[in-house]
């Protein structure tokens, strides 16, 4: 019994949000470009660390076409609807790969909120992250943030760093399941 291959690719699409999404969303409305893996992790502020395996669901269900280290618009792309928000619709309930790394963000659409206090100050991290530093060093004392728990493992190093630098004490605690919010607590004056 064959496939269709449509039905293949509704399958499998990327999650909404991810760097395969934007990746795809890309090629539908650029099918004749190609991007290098080199491409791709500059466009969208990654690293090639771990690139292939992001993309190869995409890959897999011929979204996306890949040789050596170029992507490309795979023979299925012209299947899906790339009309803005319908791959946020077909990917509401998507089948997820758990990764350590956190997918692309713009900075630019971080709001601060006033009002908020966390409840402890423990603070956890493994990873440096210049982006969440430079962005948290703008915060006054009394705002936070809410950002997905994706993003725990890059902002708790900036928040560490800029604490030993003498810029300020920070904290993140847990929203709920899938949000963390980010808290200025003070600031300071920086190590000469």
């Amino acid at each position: 019994m064959s496939k269709n291959p449509q039905t293949q690719a509704a399958l499998c699409l990327p999650q909404a949000g991810s760097l395969a999404a934007l990746v795809v969303n890309y090629f539908g409305r650029l099918r004749d470009e190609e991007l290098s893996a080199a491409d791709i992790a500059l466009k969208w502020s990654t690293d090639t660390h771990n690139l292939a395996h992001r993309l190869q669901g995409a890959v897999d269900a011929g979204l996306l076409a890949r040789d050596g280290s170029v992507y490309s618009a795979g023979p299925q792309i012209s299947r899906i609807d790339l009309s803005p928000g319908a791959l946020l619709k077909a990917s509401a309930t998507p089948l997820r790969r758990h990764s350590n790394v956190a997918p692309p963000i713009d900075m630019h659409t971080i709001v601060f909120e006033e009002g908020y206090s966390p409840v402890s100050t423990k603070m956890a991290g493994v990873r440096r992250s210049d982006q969440w530093a430079e962005k948290l060093a703008t915060m006054k004392p009394g705002q936070s943030f809410v950002v997905g728990t994706e993003h725990r493992n890059t902002i708790a190093p900036a928040i560490t760093e800029l604490a030993k630098q003498g810029h300020g004490k920070f904290a993140m605690r847990s929203k709920d399941l899938e949000n963390v919010r980010v808290f200025c607590l003070s600031l300071g004056g920086g190590k000469a």
